[in-house]
Parts: C-alpha cells; structure tokens; sequence
C-alpha cells in the first residue's frame, strides 16, 4: 500500500478532513523534542464516556492540534442532513460530525461516526480512519474507476486503501503531479501519493508531503491503434494499490500511475 498510517495533523487547521502520510525519508539530523501532548479524553465509537448533554466529537484544538473531547450536544441532525458547525460541536445528533464543510463556511452534512467494532448501520457506507484514528467516519462508499460520487466530491482512499465519497480540497490545483498533503487535496480520479513516485521534478523538489497521481484501470489495455498508455507520462506505469494479498474485492483492477 502506498500511504502509511495518519500522522497527528491532517490538512485543514478546523475539521481537518483526511490523514497526512509517511514519505519513508529519515532525517539524519536531531529531531526537536515535542511536548507531551495530552491524550484524547473519549473515544467517539463509543456512548459512554461524556456527560449526559455531551457528546464525544472531532476537534481541531488551536494548542495541541486535532483529539477528541466531550463538547456540548446542540442538535439531533442525522447522516447525510445538513449542518452547521457551533463552536467546538455541530448541530449532528450524539453520534455525529458536521462533515464537508463549504469552503470557507460553517455548513456541511451529518456523518456517522463508526462503531466500537469499525462497522456502519449503512451497508452503502464504509467505516474510513484518519487523522490517527481520531476520525473515524462512515462515508458513502464509492469505487475509484467510477468516481460515483457527488458533484464537488471525489472517490479518495483512507489511509488503508478503504474508498469513500469525500468533499474535494484540490482547489485550483489537484491535477497530475501537484503538490498534495491530504488525501482529498487532489482532483477527483487522482489520488495522493509520495512524491518520488510521480514523474514531475518540481512537485518532488517542493518539499509537499505528496504530489498527485492519476488512478488507472489495471484491466485496461487499451487498442493497438492507441499510441498514448492509461497513464500521464511515458515513465509512468499503471501499477497495482493493493499488494496480492490485500486486495479488496471488487477492487482488483484499481491502479495508479507511479515510477
């Protein structure tokens, strides 16, 4: 798999959507020390661990960064109904997130936190994790060849290869080797990837945690009478996501064009 369990931040400085990754490179120099940083005080797959009028949600702390804390439950909103962000909390119901906020707004839609067991009610979601584990969301699922999901919206990947519907934060960037540091920073049909896998010099110069990659359909072989492959540039080759003993089923011809 090519992206590596969430590191703390993820990319918004409220609500942070999606996981950072590990680029696999050791710096050789002194790390600086970091604080002890407090842990999470509840755990939102879970219903017993705030007071009653509370909720255990997601938040962006200004100090300490993203964590989980009991907040004040100010709605009774379900999945997929929109909401509005209030304060720390969100006008969602006790087992909810106000999700894909607008741009630059406070208004998103209701989703579902996952079950202790990582599981949704829904059999059409699926239970996403990110930021650490600290995000553990039941989203629409999706399929990455199709890019079935809402306009605004793209078929992205967690940090486990798990694909759901997620607002895209690409902005006017997000096309093939892009700079990217979320998993949803790139346009729909391209995912996040490290960026000496991509064939652009300036993106892996940059210093970005990723660059973007095109998705590609391992099944497609194309005509003969086709000069141009599946994916951007000559020195691309559309490889695998999953390794042969991970694959999803249903998701076996999905790829993505790297080095």
């Amino acid at each position: 798999m090519f992206l590596a369990a969430a590191a703390l931040f993820g990319c918004e400085v409220s609500y942070g959507e999606v996981d950072t990754f590990d680029t696999g490179e050791v710096d050789e120099g002194e790390a600086p020390l970091l604080p002890d940083l407090p842990a999470p005080s509840c755990d939102p797959r879970r219903d017993d661990m705030c007071e009653p009028g509370f909720k255990c949600s997601y938040v962006d702390d200004p100090v300490i960064g993203p964590t989980n804390r009991c907040v004040p439950l100010a709605g009774e909103g379900e999945a997929d109904e929109l909401c509005t962000r209030v304060g720390e909390s969100d006008t969602c119901g006790e087992h909810g997130l106000c999700w894909a906020l607008e741009p630059g707004g406070d208004t998103g839609i209701c989703v579902d936190f996952c079950s202790s067991m990582l599981s949704c009610l829904d059999p059409d979601k699926v239970c996403t994790i990110s930021n650490g584990g600290l995000l553990p969301l039941c989203l629409e699922r999706c399929h990455p060849l199709l890019q079935d999901c809402l306009p605004s919206w793209g078929c992205y990947p967690d940090s486990n290869e798990r694909w759901a519907c997620d607002r895209d934060r690409s902005g006017p960037s997000g096309g093939h080797g892009d700079p990217c540091d979320c998993l949803n920073c790139c346009d729909p049909g391209l995912m996040c990837v490290p960026g000496p896998q991509v064939d652009d010099e300036d993106c892996a110069k940059g210093g970005a945690l990723g660059c973007c990659a095109q998705i590609c359909d391992l099944g497609d072989e194309g005509t003969d009478a086709e000069e141009e492959g599946p994916c951007p540039t000559p020195l691309e080759q559309c490889r695998a996501v999953y390794a042969s003993d991970e694959t999803i089923p249903g998701y076996e011809e999905v790829g993505v064009c790297r080095l």
